[in-house]
Parts: structure tokens; sequence; C-alpha cells
């Protein structure tokens, strides 16, 4: 589904939660001694991936805020570096604070839809800094396309664990 095809915030979230229904059922079917177990790639964990989203999601929100705000975000320009930062900082923390901090930002994403305007999130010029595209993107890119991403890992490791 392209941008173009929210033009509501019902249709936005209708997907959202969709693809949220699709995520939260792949990662139950893991078994709970696995979750900090390394089977995915790069030697990193379900905790892992859990802590990598949750970041993504807190700078998607702290991003609207700050253009909300009229701030302009700092760019970046070094993903690989920002991922393995990610990885680092999550696992000083337990599992449950993962699974904790990433719903918290997943619920932060709702909250900003339901708050936002809907000139705010889909007319593609309401903030200079997205270059044209509607704020949508970045909540496709930081939501539903990142669990389809990394949901797809997971789903090979169940299939290869069964």
């Amino acid at each position: 589904m392209s941008e173009e095809e929210f033009s509501t915030k019902e249709s936005l979230l209708a997907h959202l939660f969709a693809a949220r229904e699709t995520f939260e059922e792949t990662i139950a079917r893991i078994p709970e001694d696995q979750l900090e177990t390394p089977i995915l790639h790069d030697e990193t964990s379900v905790k892992d991936m859990l802590g990598h989203i949750a970041f993504w999601e807190e700078l998607a929100t702290a991003r609207f805020e700050a253009l909300r705000a009229g701030q302009i975000p700092d760019p970046i320009t070094d993903f690989d570096a920002i991922n393995a930062r990610i990885l680092n900082d999550f696992r000083h923390l337990s599992l449950e604070e993962v699974q904790e901090r990433e719903q918290v930002a997943y619920q932060h994403i709702l909250d900003m839809i339901e708050h936002a305007s809907e000139d705010e999130l889909f007319n593609p010029s309401h903030f200079a800094w997205t270059n044209g595209n509607p704020f949508t993107a970045w909540i496709k890119s930081n939501t539903w396309e990142h669990y389809e991403e990394h949901i797809d890992e997971v789903q090979t490791w169940l299939d290869s664990a069964s």
C-alpha cells in the first residue's frame, strides 16, 4: 500500500494494526527460553531485534515532535554505527525492560497518529524536512516495513526449527 492510499488516519491505523498483529503473533511463536538466544543474523536475538525496533519507533515519534516544534532533526549518516550502538545499549537491559520499552514506543506511535492533524500526516509539503514525502513515509518505514523486514528472519528461523 502506497502513501497515496493513506488518506485518513483510519486507513493508516488499519494497515498498522494488521501488520502489528502479524508481528506479535510471529514473535509469540518463539519459545520464551529462545528470546535471548542469538538465533538471528549476526548473532542477534529476538530481544536484540525488539530493542532495535523500539529505537526506530522512538526516533519516528521524536522526529515528529521536533518537526512539529519547528526544529530540524539531525540527518542520519551512518545507519550501521547507529544500529551497533542500539544493539550495545539494549543488551544491557533485561528482556522484560526491552519488551516494555518496545510496547511503550509502539503506543507512542499510536498516540502520535491520534493527535496529529491529517495535514501533518498526509500532506507531503507540510514539513519541508521530509523532502516532499508525507510524514506517513517515516511511520511506514519505522513500523510495518520494519516489522516485515525482521519478521521474515524470525519466520525463517521458526521454519528451520520445526
